[in-house]
């Protein structure tokens, strides 16, 4: 007689948020609130009417602002943002972007990742994600002097039972040298990345999730090369190789994830992970969204998860004019409530990837 006072229970932890004046270009919410962590949606810079902004800036304040009203109708503050994920089209203004980033973070930074993309829906220019933790007090950031430069980001956060790790660069962190070799730039973002780990006295086999994005210049081979050199077989969590357009500060590598604070309650399963009660799945390639999907879904149930559980998917697409396509199928998959989405074309050359975060299991 307990089974449905429970079921009740987990369904009231996962609780999409849609303000008034906030509204999708899709099948997926502003964002999902849930036990512990708020996940938003990619958001982008547009005008009431529909249209993106003429400019960057006045795009990256809309975005913010309404990343801010998602944040704040769940009964949070932007204090409560623990990582971010930036995209943009021109990658040219980065810094134009960060100048308006940094207004909205005045105090402890989130972790961060900045990618230049293809393209994103609407053409716009920008879209940046969020996940919020709901405790403040579990939240800590990890720096050292020089780690992060003029950025404004944290190299990585902690909350209560994880760590959120910055995209780590193929470049100097003090120097800002980027080196010239290709093999030299996988393995000094894989030691940045190894090194950040340290300061919350972690290494390679605490990461649950690690998405590792490279430029054309820089070919899997080289990477998975370098992974094995320095890791060997270490990390077994949910790893996801991704080609993208460009990336900042003249680099072609830079890695970012999230690590468990205790190992113990890592669990492996087939392209995913579980971290106690979340489970992340790698995006991996596939020719349709529909294919991509339904082997994501696969993965999730294998993993003794629920589909319907899901509260945040990245939707990677080869062809940003497929993206009422990828609709269709995404809404016949992952139904009422609708997790949080962002969708991107990372390169002009790839193939449909899906990854996502479920945040609770049904055992």
């Amino acid at each position: 007689m307990w089974i449905l006072p429970l079921m009740i229970l987990l369904a009231a932890d996962r609780k999409p948020i849609a303000p008034p004046g906030i509204s999708t270009i899709g099948p997926y919410s502003p964002a999902i609130l849930t036990r512990e962590y708020l996940y938003v949606s990619g958001h982008l810079g547009r005008l009431p009417s529909g249209e993106i902004a003429a400019t960057i800036e006045e795009q990256t304040y809309i975005v913010l602002n309404q990343i801010k009203t998602v944040v704040e109708a769940a009964g949070l503050t932007m204090d409560h943002v623990v990582s971010t994920q930036l995209f943009l089209t021109d990658i040219r203004n980065y810094e134009a972007v960060n100048k308006i980033y940094a207004t909205y973070f005045p105090n402890a930074k989130p972790s961060r990742v900045t990618v230049g993309v293809a393209r994103l829906p609407k053409s716009a220019g920008v879209e940046i994600t969020a996940v919020a933790v709901r405790n403040l007090a579990s939240k800590e950031s990890l720096n050292r002097p020089s780690g992060t430069g003029n950025v404004p980001i944290s190299e990585g956060l902690t909350t209560t039972d994880r760590l959120f790790l910055s995209g780590t660069l193929g470049r100097d962190a003090v120097t800002g040298e980027v080196p010239p070799g290709e093999a030299d730039q996988v393995r000094m973002s894989f030691k940045r990345a190894k090194s950040v780990l340290q300061l919350a006295n972690l290494n390679e086999s605490s990461l649950v999730t690690l998405n590792v994005y490279h430029t054309k210049t820089i070919t899997p081979e080289i990477i998975q090369k370098v992974w094995t050199e320095e890791f060997g077989n270490r990390i077994k969590g949910a790893v996801s190789i991704i080609e993208v357009n460009e990336l900042a500060l003249g680099t072609h590598v830079g890695v970012t994830g999230v690590a468990a604070l205790n190992p113990a309650q890592i669990t492996f399963h087939k392209s995913c992970a579980a971290l106690g009660e979340t489970l992340y799945c790698a995006a991996e390639p596939a020719a349709t969204a529909g294919e991509a999907l339904k082997r994501l879904t696969a993965n999730i149930r294998r993993s003794g998860f629920k589909v319907e559980d899901t509260s945040a998917t990245q939707l990677y697409l080869d062809n940003i004019d497929n993206f009422e396509q990828a609709n269709q199928a995404y809404a016949n998959v992952l139904k009422d409530p609708r997790p949080a989405r962002a969708t991107l074309q990372p390169a002009h050359d790839g193939r449909v990837r899906v990854s996502v975060v479920v945040s609770h299991s049904a055992k």
